[in-house]
């Protein structure tokens, strides 16, 4: 850990994510284990430039100096307004709750749960797919009733992050998506996915009838007999339990902020997993 700086900082609408991005310039590392927005981003590289400058006894101009504070007070004042804004609006889950009341009104749907670590990644895996109408992110598998998204990514809670599948079995079937769930995921990780760590992140399939069940643990039996990984596959299959939705803001994450979505996606280590197995 010589030379190392870490840097932690946290972001309610960045889902609490963790970049394990390794950034290097001269001498210095910094490794981003969270990070507030794409600002702390820009900003933690320049405190890699002016790290590598000073390592290197290199007397930094006066401009420079400058634009480094200018980085630095926007930062603070960025991180400062957005902890103290109001998380718990009137309006934070109507949304989300309307449009489950509609697609669960739709006789031809079936619902599936997939548990596969952060939430944004499950609705962007499922959603492009041919006769998925929609993913719902949220929270399932914990006693606690309706809990937040800051509840259960401090480990306050016993939910897991999940995607809630509508689909329609007439155009794709349970079997191909859980084709689609295994290809996203890393089975053989305990401790979380990827870049988030925690159990909030780890993996699980939720069934909701016998057949689901079956599918599930046969296609997990098939991962096993493949040795594609050489390690123990430990995504358990659960029953399902109350699915809680996560805040507006989580839902089609992927789609509204696409660019804060691709920079989590490629830090986190996901994407390069996930196109390594294709």
């Amino acid at each position: 850990m010589d030379k190392r700086k870490l840097f932690t900082c946290t972001d309610y609408h960045c889902a609490g994510v963790v970049a394990r991005g390794v950034f290097k310039c001269g001498k210095a590392t910094v490794w981003v284990q969270k990070y507030q927005d794409l600002l702390t981003v820009r900003a933690l590289f320049v405190f890699a430039i002016l790290d590598g400058v000073m390592t290197k006894k290199r007397k930094p101009n006066l401009h420079f100096l400058l634009f480094i504070a200018g980085v630095i007070l926007l930062t603070t004042l960025f991180v400062y307004f957005k902890k103290n804004e109001p998380l718990n609006t009137p309006n934070q889950y109507s949304r989300v709750e309307n449009r489950r009341a509609e697609l669960e009104a739709m006789p031809n749907l079936e619902t599936a749960t997939f548990a596969g670590g952060c939430f944004w990644c499950m609705e962007a895996a499922f959603e492009p797919a041919d006769g998925v109408i929609e993913v719902i992110s949220g929270f399932t598998g914990g006693a606690e009733v309706d809990p937040s998204y800051e509840e259960v990514v401090q480990g306050q809670t016993n939910h897991r992050e999940a995607g809630l599948v509508f689909f329609d079995p007439n155009i794709i079937t349970y079997e191909e998506l859980l084709d689609v769930y295994w290809q996203q995921i890393d089975p053989t990780d305990p401790d979380g996915q990827f870049a988030d760590r925690g159990y909030s992140y780890t993996t699980a399939i939720y069934y909701h009838d016998q057949s689901q069940q079956d599918l599930a643990e046969t296609s997990k039996e098939t991962l096993i007999e493949s040795a594609e990984f050489g390690k123990p596959i430990v995504t358990e299959i659960l029953p399902a339990s109350e699915f809680y939705p996560a805040e507006d803001y989580h839902q089609d994450y992927y789609k509204n902020n696409q660019r804060r979505y691709d920079t989590y996606e490629k830090f986190s280590g996901r994407k390069d997993f996930v196109e390594s197995r294709l």
